[in-house]
């Protein structure tokens, strides 16, 4: 990529024209590649951190319902008191 107003280098021979045009090219794969690779990884990070959360909230559910479970059963062991 070159910036504007960038003029491109001049080449004498047809030799310097060709292996200017296979790096520019190769460049441009390059940099495609890696944008590929940026979008794999960042989408990565992402399901990684959904995973995290997930398990945070399963071990939070599984916390609460053995505290509803001991709380249930505490209850029943309580004798029921009159309304007067």
């Amino acid at each position: 990529m070159k910036s504007a107003g960038c003029r491109l280098p001049s080449h004498t021979s047809s030799a310097e024209k060709e292996a200017y045009a296979k790096v520019a090219l190769a460049s441009s794969k390059v940099m495609e590649a890696f944008n590929e690779y940026v979008v794999v990884m960042e989408n990565h990070v992402v399901a990684s951190r959904n995973d995290k959360e997930i398990e945070s909230i399963g071990s939070k559910i599984k916390r609460l319902s053995k505290e509803l479970e001991a709380t249930k059963r505490e209850g029943k062991r309580m004798p029921k008191r009159s309304k007067h």
